[in-house]
């Protein structure tokens, strides 16, 4: 476009959108165009007439535009809020199940489950289970959304196991269910009346809570809570056994702790009840060999329970039990001893009633 220098008392007016300049001089509009040449008076209000046509039209265009970009987006938002994945609770039950029994043959979570297709993360899976809880309890059977949830910062419990009632067990999942909403990540732990139970065990038992209400139509009176304690066990490595017992794997890890315990330990009523008071002392009742052995194994890298239930001798009587290829084997280190026999190590005396403990490798 050629620039254009007034002269005194003109007035320059710039003509959007077309590249024309108005000049008015002396009350009389002249026409300058690219080439600078002057418009016929006559042309001038026809010229002017379809520059407001044109105006018109370009207006006419943008507000088509964002008419049609409102609609599209309006479009958009609605498609999103009605493809929003939710889950039927039989649908959250079955999912409950595959986690439980992963559990008690894996002894760990899995990184996820599949849902209709859908892999839903654990983070996710303990507000679905949660929600299905609280809606079960109180009659309820809404499709439950799947929400984002992040995994907790941390995970960390100081429970040692126990039970929970119906009433308490509701009543955490309301609470777990309210820190997600709030928060959008789970919970670390939650504090209940047998102590803090961190985020592991907390999708655990309400896998079992809904696997129980899948079979039983009903949710459990209680639930039991295992005691599920982290260590820096699994580096084959032990503080006990005077060097001895390091580097234990497999079954034959098992048979040289139990000619070991033969040897150098023995049962006796009234001794030891703790790990460390066998290790000084060489003796122990069921409870502290049983502690001793646990921690043993759990060192060498062994997942370990301490179990409990009803012999001939005691009501309370405790024993271990090893994880090897997703079994649970039992291993009595009070059978073990010379008072008892030397009995092999899987040799029992009682049938399992209660879990007091359980050390993942």
């Amino acid at each position: 476009m050629v620039v254009f220098f007034p002269e005194k008392n003109q007035n320059i007016y710039i003509l959007y959108p077309c590249d024309y300049v108005l000049i008015q001089k002396n009350n009389s509009p002249i026409l300058i165009g690219y080439g600078g040449g002057k418009i016929k008076r006559k042309w001038i209000f026809p010229m002017l007439l379809l520059l407001g046509i044109a105006l018109v039209l370009n207006v006419s265009d943008v507000s088509a535009a964002t008419s049609n970009n409102s609609t599209t987006l309006d479009s958009q938002v609605t498609s999103q809020v009605s493809s929003q994945i939710t889950y039927t609770p039989n649908e959250v039950n079955d999912a409950a199940t595959k986690v439980k029994n992963f559990c008690d043959a894996n002894h760990k979570l899995p990184n996820y489950v599949t849902i209709k297709n859908e892999q839903v993360t654990m983070p996710q899976f303990l507000y679905l289970l949660t929600t299905d809880v609280v809606q079960t309890s109180q009659g309820s059977a809404a499709a439950i959304p799947l929400k984002d949830v992040q995994a907790p910062l941390n995970s960390n419990g100081t429970t040692r196991g126990g039970t929970l009632t119906k009433k308490e067990y509701t009543n955490l999942a309301l609470n777990i269910k309210s820190i997600v909403d709030s928060t959008g990540r789970a919970p670390g732990n939650v504090s209940t009346s047998i102590g803090q139970i961190k985020y592991e065990t907390l999708i655990y038992i309400f896998s079992k809570i809904m696997d129980f209400q899948k079979t039983n139509k009903r949710l459990p009176n209680y639930v039991t809570v295992p005691s599920t304690i982290s260590g820096n066990g699994g580096n084959g490595t032990t503080t006990f056994g005077n060097g001895q017992l390091n580097g234990l794997q497999g079954i034959e890890g098992l048979q040289i702790l139990a000619k070991y315990i033969n040897k150098n330990l023995n049962h006796q009523y009234g001794a030891a009840t703790t790990a460390e008071g066998v290790e000084r002392t060489g003796l122990g009742d069921c409870w502290g060999l049983s502690a001793w052995t646990a921690k043993v194994l759990h060192d060498n890298g062994y997942t370990v329970r301490i179990v409990q239930g009803a012999s001939v001798e005691a009501s309370n009587h405790r024993w271990v039990q090893v994880s090897i290829n997703g079994k649970w084997i039992n291993f009595d280190p009070s059978l073990v001893t010379r008072k008892y026999g030397s009995k092999p190590y899987y040799t029992t005396c009682a049938s399992v009633s209660q879990i007091i403990a359980t050390y993942y490798a």
